[in-house]
């Protein structure tokens, strides 16, 4: 049975090595918190919690789920909009991607950055 491999990165430079070392099979992805799927999600049990669970009054889990599974179809019915995703192209990306890993010192300043500093 193979053990796993824990890696502590406790500083900058262990952080900066263990990001641009391409031979692990690890691989690190950015996910900025206002680009999440999970958003509207969120959201949405956000507004559950708003209009059934902070003013429900429930005798049992059954009369909680009861309550819930009606406020579904009530929900969908008077405030579900279409979902407008909209792409950035990939430029954008990379720039994103490169200022990220500046940040994070895998890469050295860009001469905008070093401009300001």
């Amino acid at each position: 049975m193979k053990r796993a491999r824990a890696v502590i990165l406790e500083s900058m430079q262990t952080r900066a090595a263990y990001l641009s070392d391409h031979e692990h099979r690890i691989r690190f992805v950015y996910t900025p918190k206002h680009c999440s799927w999970l958003n509207p999600i969120e959201v949405w049990f956000s507004i559950l919690d708003k209009h059934v669970l902070r003013r429900g009054n429930f005798i049992s889990k059954e009369d909680l789920r009861e309550k819930i599974q009606r406020y579904i179809p009530y929900s969908n019915r008077h405030f579900a909009k279409v979902w407008k995703w909209s792409a950035i192209k990939t430029k954008q990306i990379e720039a994103l991607i490169a200022k990220v890993m500046r940040i994070e010192g895998v890469l050295p300043p860009s001469e905008d950055e070093k401009m300001v500093a």
